[in-house]
């Protein structure tokens, strides 16, 4: 005797087939999506780190291009931290041991990267004047000239401690760079703040070991790329 189908138990099966089939459509719909969304994240991420890329390589640029000017002129000891964006002049450079006055050698050097800030930084800050290198664009966020000293504690009637001398000495170079070219008060960042500053670490952040003391008397002068803008982060096309 042949069993009849249940013709309720049969739309039952068939409702429930369709309804996987649906939620099998969506995961791939929405695993497409997905994929599409992460391929897109991951290549404005790319864009990103292309742009920070080429960011630090015109600022190694204007470092290397300073220094060899300066090298070129006389001055000695100067050199360049790429990858920090450093331009670093050791003590015997500008100051005499536990000292922070400038003598005649380390006004001559001064007055010279005066000179070369002057013609350079505009063209890295907001102003761009037209004599600009066609590679430049507004990428500094800040020029701070650090204040180094090795770990040995000075202890001085003039310096009590290595953060008396090292402010010291930070502050003296600034003072004398925007005294021969006082231009360089005024040079602004894409943002309008000030470019030029000063500061000091005492002997909290070594070159690479703390026992290295000639190194790690020095003055650096870090140059710092400004963030990247809203416009700049946005996908093209996404609202901003």
């Amino acid at each position: 005797m042949k069993r009849k189908d249940n013709p309720s138990s049969l739309n039952y099966f068939i409702s429930y087939t369709d309804l996987l089939v649906g939620l099998l459509f969506l995961f791939i719909i929405l695993l497409m999506s997905f994929a599409l969304s992460f391929r897109g994240a991951q290549r404005q991420l790319q864009d990103r780190l292309d742009d920070i890329e080429r960011r630090v390589e015109i600022r190694s640029e204007l470092l290397e291009r300073i220094a060899r000017n300066l090298r070129q002129a006389g001055v000695r000891g100067v050199q360049v931290d790429r990858g920090q964006g450093v331009l670093r002049f050791g003590e015997a450079v500008l100051f005499q041991p536990g000292r922070a006055e400038l003598g005649a050698e380390a006004q001559r050097a001064l007055g010279l990267l005066a000179q070369e800030f002057e013609r350079e930084l505009p063209c890295y800050g907001s102003q761009r004047p037209r004599s600009c290198p066609a590679t430049s664009e507004p990428i500094l966020e800040a020029v701070y000239i650090e204040g180094h000293t090795d770990y040995r504690n000075i202890n001085s009637a003039q310096f009590p401690t290595n953060w008396h001398l090292s402010s010291a000495r930070a502050y003296e170079t600034y003072r004398y760079l925007v005294t021969v070219r006082p231009m360089l008060r005024s040079i602004t960042n894409s943002s309008a703040m000030i470019l030029l500053s000063a500061s000091a670490y005492a002997d909290q952040r070594p070159v690479r070991s703390r026992d290295r003391v000639d190194e790690n008397r020095r003055i650096d002068i870090r140059f710092l790329l400004a963030p990247a803008s809203r416009e700049e982060i946005t996908a093209p096309g996404e609202p901003r």
